[in-house]
């Protein structure tokens, strides 16, 4: 069974290795769509590490990149779309650069697929927060989080991603094309917010979440994020201690330390 990985990248410099290191022991082809970091590609990166650690096949697309990240200017699920076209493996990784998962689970996922019955599979997600020690929670005044369940892997041309312009929707590629999704019990690991100030993604405003910023507040470092509480609209972010398992990756920064 070829296994696809489709992910775009986004300003994400600092997740690429977490990234790579995870899927480079699973991935037949890797398909990346790169907005770049701070304007500037990330594909010498990329190709550093594909060269230390090679895949089967990289296909490395440099898409626009000025536009603010998570707002409308993405236009993500067109993004999505002529990535996951490009993919040629039986099932597809829908892995975002700052979601990574259990090597320890890759041959349960797999396994899930022989199935001829599962054409969508759904994970459980971890969201750290500020820590690798601490999650948000979901809750309905601030949906989309810990123990959400996410749809990270499809059988090939079973899906399409739906036109939102962010935040887009998975959904079948025509009636009829899909037989049944699976909702698993596999974590998927979101590094987002997970590493303090050294994962902060530049010109990101996910949802608010950072404040109401400009792109020329971004582009002039005016802005200090608080990471407990959302500057607009949604009032305080809920979190809770995470106790583990954690992915193999991560063992090393689970003292803080994250100047590896």
């Amino acid at each position: 069974m070829k296994i696809s990985v489709m992910t775009p990248i986004k300003n994400e410099k600092f997740f690429i290795p977490f990234w790579w290191n995870t899927i480079k022991h699973f991935a037949d082809e890797v398909v990346i769509g790169d907005s770049g970091y701070y304007g500037e590609p990330s594909h010498t990166q990329v190709n550093e590490l594909n060269t230390l650690y090679p895949v089967k096949e990289l296909k490395h697309y440099i898409l626009d990149s000025d536009y603010i990240p998570y707002s409308d200017e993405w236009n993500e699920g067109s993004v999505r779309n002529q990535l996951l076209r490009k993919c040629t493996g039986d099932i597809v990784f829908l892995l975002d650069v700052d979601e990574i998962i259990n090597l320890r689970d890759v041959s349960g996922i797999i396994d899930c697929f022989q199935r001829e019955d599962v054409d969508l599979l759904y994970f459980k997600m971890i969201p750290f927060w500020n820590d690798l020690h601490t999650v948000r929670i979901n809750t309905p005044e601030d949906p989309r989080w810990h123990g959400v369940f996410l749809g990270r892997v499809v059988r090939n041309g079973c899906f399409v991603y739906g036109e939102q312009k962010h935040h887009c929707l998975l959904r079948e590629q025509k009636s009829g094309a899909f037989k049944n999704s699976f909702y698993s019990d596999f974590p998927i690991f979101h590094l987002h917010y997970g590493f303090g100030d050294s994962g902060l993604k530049y010109r990101d405003n996910r949802r608010g979440d950072l404040g109401s910023a400009t792109s020329d507040d971004w582009d002039h470092g005016n802005i200090a994020p608080d990471f407990y509480h959302f500057i607009g609209k949604h009032g305080e972010v809920k979190t809770c201690s995470y106790e583990g398992p954690w992915p193999e990756i991560l063992t090393p920064y689970l003292n803080g330390d994250f100047s590896r």
